[in-house]
C-alpha cells in the first residue's frame, strides 16, 4: 500500500510519477539522436518508450516512486517498490524475447532513490547478465545511464557524443538503406533489420573493414548466430558490395 513522505524515518529526497520518468528518458533519447516513438498514455499497453538510431532499437519500461495524480506526499512502499522491479524485469525478457539481436537494447527507467538502487542492487548482476541497462532519472530529470562494462551498446549512451567508432554512423547506415532498397528492393523494415545485422556484427567482432566476405567470418556468424546466420551472411556480404561501391564513388567524386 502507498505510505506517507511525512512518516518515513528516511524520506525520498524527491518523488517522481512513471510519467514523468518516461518523459526525461525520451528527452534523453532524442538528445543523443534517437528518433523516439509518441509516448502512451497513463494506462495505455504498450512500451513506454520505444526508440531508433541507425538500426539500434531501444525498449524502455520505466516506473515511479508515486502513482500517477497522487498527492505529492503519497508514494510506493517498499514492497510496491519490489513488485514493480519485478515487473520491470519480467516485461523487458517478454520485450527481448519478441524482438532478438544485437541491435535491441532493453532498459529499466527509475527515479534515483535510494529505496529504488537498494532493492536493484539484490538483482542487478542477473541484471546486467540479461544485457540490460539502467537508467536513473535525477531530481531535475536528467539522466544517469548504468550498465556492464561488457555490454557495448552502452556506448551509444556514452556522454562523449562522437558516434560509437564500432557501429557506422547515421548517415551511413541510411545510405546503406538506400542501396539495399535500391538494389534488392527491399522494404524499410527489411532494409534496418539489415543495418541491426551489420551494427550486431561489428560489436563482435565479426567484421572490421574487410573487403571481401571470407570462410573466417562464415564460420563466425554460423556460431554466433545458428539460428539466424543465412540472414547474418547475407546482410553481410550485401554489405560490403555497399561498402565497395561506396569507395568507387568517393574515389570518382560523388
Amino acid at each position: 500500500m502507498p505510505t506517507k513522505l511525512s512518516l518515513m524515518k528516511n524520506p525520498d529526497p524527491f518523488v517522481m510519477d512513471k510519467d514523468t520518468v518516461k518523459k526525461a528518458v525520451a528527452d534523453f533519447l532524442l538528445s543523443k539522436g534517437f528518433n523516439c516513438d509518441a509516448l502512451l498514455k497513463a494506462k495505455q499497453p504498450g512500451v513506454d518508450v520505444k526508440a531508433v538510431k541507425g538500426g539500434i532499437n531501444v525498449f524502455v519500461e520505466s516506473k515511479g516512486s508515486q502513482k500517477i495524480g497522487a498527492e505529492p506526499n503519497e508514494v510506493f512502499d517498499n514492497s510496491q517498490i519490489v513488485t514493480h522491479l519485478a515487473m520491470q524485469i519480467h516485461t523487458l525478457m517478454r520485450y527481448a524475447q519478441q524482438n532478438k539481436g544485437d541491435h535491441n537494447v532493453f532498459v529499466l527507467a527509475n527515479p534515483d532513490i535510494s529505496r529504488i538502487r537498494k532493492e536493484y542492487l539484490r538483482v542487478g548482476r542477473m541484471v546486467e547478465q540479461l544485457g540490460f541497462i539502467c537508467m536513473w532519472v535525477q531530481e531535475d530529470q536528467t539522466v544517469k545511464v548504468e550498465g556492464s562494462e561488457q555490454n557495448k551498446l552502452m556506448q551509444i549512451f556514452s556522454p562523449d557524443k562522437r558516434q560509437v567508432e564500432l557501429l557506422f554512423d547515421q548517415e551511413e547506415s541510411e545510405r546503406f538503406i538506400k542501396f539495399l532498397r535500391n538494389e534488392y528492393s527491399l522494404g524499410e523494415s527489411s532494409a534496418r533489420d539489415a543495418v541491426g545485422r551489420i551494427n550486431g556484427m561489428l560489436n563482435r567482432g565479426i567484421y572490421n573493414g574487410e573487403n571481401v566476405f571470407s570462410p573466417k567470418m562464415e564460420a563466425a556468424i554460423i556460431r554466433e548466430y545458428p539460428k539466424s546466420k543465412v540472414d547474418y551472411i547475407l546482410a553481410l556480404k550485401r554489405f560490403i558490395s555497399f561498402q565497395q561501391k561506396r569507395r568507387v564513388e568517393i574515389k570518382g567524386g560523388w
